[in-house]
């Protein structure tokens, strides 16, 4: 995110910095080779995600498997990393320390995931709108809509920020 000067603004007579707005839609192709546009709300896992994260598991059952399987994990390099402490092993107790805060936030992680996931599903499924499935940057969204009228998105420069105009 980058700050936006308002040269016309100040405050104690030097310029006010202020955050641009938050973006109306992100774009993606679904899976019938249309594009649709996507609110926050809606996106959930699907596509790369707009805020420069991108979860390489998009499913929501593999996400809850992967965070089971991880939380034994957490717990066994918790006690390997106590069972190191006690005995004074330097090599184990460094591993313990990388491991256990790694394997600890892959679960949180995961869950985190999924249940965003559950409530864009039902967000989608409020407008009919099927899984994002491969994002689409803003000048892309804006051909594709100026061609296609019926799909309903306004054709403004707040709607497609990064487009080229």
């Amino acid at each position: 995110m980058t700050l936006d000067r308002d040269p016309g603004r100040t405050v104690n007579d030097r310029p006010e910095f202020i955050l641009p707005p938050e973006r109306t839609y992100y774009y993606a192709w679904g899976g019938d080779k249309r594009m649709y546009a996507y609110t926050r709300d809606e996106w959930g896992m699907g596509g790369s995600l707009p805020n420069g994260g991108n979860y390489t598991v998009r499913s929501l059952v593999v996400q809850f498997i992967l965070a089971i399987i991880m939380v034994p994990a957490a717990v066994g390099s918790f006690i390997m990393l106590i069972a190191a402490i006690v005995s004074l092993n330097w090599i184990v107790m460094i591993f313990g320390l990388v491991c256990t805060p790694l394997f600890a936030a892959a679960p949180y992680v995961c869950f985190k995931g999924a249940r965003d996931e559950r409530k864009a599903r039902k967000a989608r499924k409020l407008k009919g709108l099927p899984k994002p499935q491969t994002s689409a940057d803003d000048e892309a969204a804006r051909r594709y809509f100026t061609d296609h009228k019926e799909a309903g998105v306004e054709i403004t420069p707040p709607n497609f920020p990064d487009a080229k105009w």
